[in-house]
């Protein structure tokens, strides 16, 4: 049985430029059993990795995973906001469909208000048109005349006048 010696001298090997493993120079040695080497070509193949390259890639996963839940909660925020958004686009968008199939909208229009004794009824007369926008019969109030307050005469206290 024939031991062979390993000469502990460590080198750097990289494959196919990833990390830096070391091996003993006895190892690169033993390649020697395969014959005579004529040339060298990389290929693609599994490396394990080390424990050093495991809590790297476990780091970067939690920090991926963590990245992810914060764009997947900015989406929801935003597709809340878009959501709100179509919302009260569809709501001002039936609103100008009513008043376009309509023809028409409501809106405060001043009115002048004229009371027809003979006939017994108010009216009340749009300022913009001219047109008669409601009439009603007169109320027990409507008939009731307005007195003109009387006017008091503020008596001022005559001033008296001492020569001395």
């Amino acid at each position: 049985m024939t031991k062979k010696k390993d000469r502990g001298i460590k080198i750097g090997v990289s494959v196919n430029g990833g990390p830096e493993t070391q091996t003993t120079l006895g190892a690169i040695e033993d390649l020697a059993k395969y014959g005579k080497r004529t040339k060298m070509e990389n290929l693609y193949l599994p490396c394990e990795f080390t424990n050093e390259e495991m809590q790297v890639k476990a780091q970067d996963m939690a920090n991926k995973l963590r990245e992810r839940t914060t764009l997947e909660n900015e989406k929801k925020r935003a597709m809340a906001n878009f959501a709100s958004q179509l919302k009260s686009m569809d709501g001002e968008i039936a609103k100008l469909s009513s008043d376009y199939s309509a023809g028409y909208e409501y809106r405060n229009v001043k009115c002048d208000i004229f009371i027809d004794y003979a006939e017994n009824i108010k009216r009340w007369v749009r300022s913009d048109t001219g047109k008669i926008a409601k009439e009603s019969k007169l109320t027990v109030e409507d008939l009731q005349t307005e007195i003109p307050p009387a006017e008091q005469a503020a008596d001022e206290p005559e001033k008296k006048s001492t020569d001395k």
